[in-house]
């Protein structure tokens, strides 16, 4: 049954919804959905950091069951859209690592030790991780995490349970977006007002 059922959301996902479509934010109210918002009760940790404009590259991990390489792509795209250029996937910090000959500082993307012996060698990068994964039947689950390596912690953190409906990237993807685009620009804005003296660069 609860094959049969993910096959049916799949199916519908694909017939009645556009879906990882990346679209500009919208210039009056700042957001990219004007159909929904994250709830507070689903926002577990919100820490904008004073040294975004340092962070050297974001490392993202994004996976959806659903068209998981498209999901990548409009995660990448949208990213842009936020500011954030310098987008990283795994397989292009393994090149990274073997390229400037660091296998033995950073032997494994996995372990929390080696990310933080490579914060140090190349600056305070981030990690985003945005998943979304089924639950039963309709009823999905998401999770979307900024973690910093250096200092082993979570910066931005949000859980949810959703019942999709009849629109996939107004239901999931823009009201995360525009929790992202939140955190962002408070980010950007406290690495613009708090003194160079005051900042806390790597996190620790």
């Amino acid at each position: 049954m609860r094959l049969l059922a993910l096959i049916l959301f799949v199916l519908s996902v694909s017939a009645c919804s556009t879906h990882h479509l990346v679209k500009p934010i919208d210039m009056q109210t700042g957001k990219f959905s004007s159909y929904e918002q994250i709830s507070e009760a689903d926002i577990k940790i919100y820490k904008p950091i004073d040294h975004f404009d340092k962070v050297p590259f974001i490392l993202l991990r994004a996976y959806a069951y659903h068209e998981p390489e498209k999901h990548y792509k409009f995660m990448v795209d949208s990213l842009k859209l936020l500011g954030v250029e310098n987008v990283m996937s795994d397989a292009d910090l393994t090149k990274l690592i073997i390229k400037n000959n660091l296998s033995a500082q950073v032997n494994s993307l996995k372990n929390p030790i080696a990310l933080n012996n490579l914060s140090k060698i190349v600056g305070p990068f981030l990690i985003l991780e945005f998943v979304t994964i089924p639950k039963y039947g309709s009823v999905w689950e998401q999770a979307l995490i900024v973690s910093n390596p250096f200092s082993v912690e979570s910066v931005l953190r949000m859980e949810r349970t959703k019942t999709y409906m009849m629109h996939y990237d107004n239901e999931f993807n823009y009201p995360v977006l525009d929790l992202l685009n939140s955190w962002v620009k408070e980010s950007k804005e406290l690495s613009k007002t708090k003194p160079k003296d005051q900042r806390n660069e790597l996190g620790a």
